[in-house]
């Protein structure tokens, strides 16, 4: 059984490998967000929320790496195990649905990218605790998909300016193409 100890060093080496990832050191990304993994899976068993979130950061990394088959079978699970444990908890199903979508856009599936960011958009809209920076990164991803260059520099501004007024942790990470993700660091 895991340790208080342990379990703040999984929440530091999750943060640390989001970070990681945001700054582009993929292979050590991947290693410090196994070891994270590895503690929470160890404490809470697999099909837990902070488990989830080590996976979702794992996703985002292994597309970034280029492996967007394993990212998108990592988020599927996560959704999976979502709706088998939480049912209706909108905001972290929204996240997922950006996340797939983002995914999908990076290896050119459009429609599938646009149905799922649609979705994403609408449960963060659906429900009134939605993180403004979580719905203004969702309708990024969407104005990228639809090549509205104009419209999505000016919400990347605002991203920019909510981000560092209101936020201890940032919950974005933009990958090589420019795709915008929601991690929670």
């Amino acid at each position: 059984m895991s340790t208080p100890y342990d379990l703040k060093s999984a929440k530091f080496l999750k943060s640390l490998g989001c970070v990681l990832v945001a700054l582009g050191e993929l292979d050590l990304a991947e290693n410090i967000l196994n070891r994270s993994y590895d503690i929470r899976r160890a404490h809470y068993g697999e099909n837990h929320i902070k488990v989830l979130n080590v996976l979702v950061a794992k996703a985002v990394l292994y597309s970034a790496k280029g492996k967007h088959v394993k990212a998108i079978d990592m988020l599927k699970k996560c959704k999976s195990i979502t709706d088998k444990l939480y049912g209706k908890n909108l905001i972290f199903k929204a996240a997922l649905d950006i996340n797939l979508g983002n995914i999908y856009m990076n290896i050119g599936d459009k429609e599938s990218a646009r149905s799922l960011l649609r979705k994403g958009i609408e449960l963060f809209e659906k429900n009134l605790s939605t993180n403004q920076i979580n719905l203004l990164v969702s309708r990024y991803s969407l104005m990228k998909l639809e090549n509205n260059k104009l419209y999505r520099v000016k919400i990347e501004n605002q991203i920019k300016n909510r981000l560092f007024k209101s936020h201890v942790y940032a919950k974005i990470i933009k990958d090589t193409g420019g795709n915008l993700f929601i991690l929670n660091t």
